[in-house]
This record gives C-alpha cells, sequence and structure tokens, in this order.
C-alpha cells in the first residue's frame, strides 16, 4: 500500500476518463507510487467532486491517470457492483456482512512505468454508509470459489488488458464506495 502511495505521486490524473475511449481500448484502473503528489489537471479540476474531493462516478463511466508528462498510463471502468450474490453462501463466515463483488475492466498503455507497482486492491477501498461514516478494512479472510474470474493479486503489466472481480464485504448493503490510489486522490460510486 505504501509502495502504491509513493509511485502515485508522480502521476497525474488524467482527462481520459470522461472522454471517449480510444478505438478497442477498454477502460483500465491503476496504483502507482512516487514522491510526488499527483495534480489534476485543468480538465480533471471541471469534473465533479465529491466534499471529500473524489472523483464523482457513475458505473460504466472510464476512469485513469496519467503519467507526468500528461501521457495515457491506465484507465478502468467499475463495470458492476452486485451486493450479495448468490454464492455468498460458499464463504463460512461473513460476519453478518454484506458481500460486494465489483467488476473491473483494466487497460494500461505502454506508457505505463514498468517499475511502478500498480493494481486493483480491496485495501485500497472504503464504504460511506448511509450513517456518513466511513468503514474501511473490507477485506474478506480469504478468497472462496466465489466469484470467479478475480482480478490478478500482482502489477499489471504495461501495455495489458485484464478483466476481472474483486470482494469486498461492508455492513452497508448501499453507500458510497471509495477508491483511493492516494490519501488526496481517489473515486467514488454511490451503490
Amino acid at each position: 500500500m505504501k509502495l502504491a502511495a509513493a509511485c502515485l505521486s508522480v502521476l497525474l490524473l488524467s482527462a481520459c476518463a470522461d472522454a471517449a475511449p480510444p478505438a478497442a481500448a477498454p477502460p483500465t484502473q491503476h496504483h502507482a507510487t512516487t514522491s510526488t503528489p499527483p495534480t489534476p489537471s485543468t480538465t480533471t479540476a471541471a469534473r465533479k467532486q465529491s466534499a471529500r474531493g473524489n472523483l464523482v462516478k457513475n458505473v460504466g463511466e472510464r476512469a485513469g491517470w496519467t503519467t507526468r508528462d500528461q501521457e495515457r498510463a491506465a484507465d478502468f471502468t467499475l463495470t458492476a457492483i452486485e451486493v450479495d450474490p448468490r454464492c455468498k453462501a460458499q464463504w463460512e463466515n461473513t460476519g453478518g456482512k454484506h458481500m460486494l463483488v465489483l467488476s473491473f475492466t483494466v487497460e494500461t498503455t505502454a506508457k505505463l512505468p514498468a517499475d511502478q507497482a500498480w493494481w486493483i486492491m480491496a485495501h485500497d477501498f472504503e464504504v460511506i454508509g448511509p450513517d456518513g461514516f466511513t468503514e474501511s478494512a473490507l477485506v474478506p479472510d480469504g478468497y472462496g470459489n466465489c466469484p470467479k474470474d478475480l482480478l490478478p493479486t500482482r502489477p499489471y503489466a504495461p501495455a495489458s488488458k485484464f478483466t476481472g472481480k474483486l470482494v469486498l464485504f461492508s455492513k452497508h448493503a448501499h453507500g458510497t464506495l471509495v477508491y483511493r490510489m492516494a490519501s488526496d486522490v481517489g473515486w467514488e460510486w454511490a451503490y
């Protein structure tokens, strides 16, 4: 997590999150590390931000980031949020929490620095409940057979495409899902 936060400061948010996707290029999401905090571009600043400073997205809307030189590094799309799927029963101990299955499409470009470890990790998510309180530690104790087709759990390679799912557990069946690559850069979706 610290490595991911460090790499991200080298990167800037890009307008590609709201731009039309390039031909045959699926949306992607990234983690990066660096020592310089990310700086939103003017296009990013004009987009809708929450009171928490996150870019507000709809499910199915592309997001992404650029390199320091404003070259597209990666895009991602949260394509679905499923709450309490049928296979939840396969998990032995949910602690009374709701199972959230997030489906993603990710695409990295050749400009993604190969030495900057980035991938979508459950530890980078929070849920803000209807009561306004933020819930972290959404990571399950282990992965059962539900769901299948999980996202890779290692850094994404440059010029690659991925699809897969990520599992979280929350006490809230409805709320706001927050993904942060660093303490001051993030996206959020209502579910």
